[in-house]
């Protein structure tokens, strides 16, 4: 029983990972014309965000946290 929830915490990390490293291919692929840095960007946070919320490694509220600290952190956003 221990080993089968040990196996289940390594699944949501693993899973975790390969969204982030989806959401950093996404960000390097070249910038599309008419589309600032930063937009593309806050799409590849966007879509690593929805895709979390898909597969549900973590709890869903997690997901959404970590999406904006994330762009909390790259200073993604309005400028106040």
């Amino acid at each position: 029983m221990i080993q089968q929830r040990e196996r289940s915490k390594h699944k949501g990390i693993y899973q975790l990972l390969l969204i982030i490293m989806l959401g950093v291919i996404i960000s390097l692929i070249p910038v599309p014309d008419g589309i600032s840095q930063e937009a593309w960007l806050f799409f590849a946070i966007f879509f690593s965000v929805v895709l979390g919320l898909i597969v549900e490694p973590f709890p869903p509220a997690f997901i959404g946290f970590l999406g904006v600290v994330i762009a909390c952190l790259l200073g993604i956003g309005p400028v106040s």
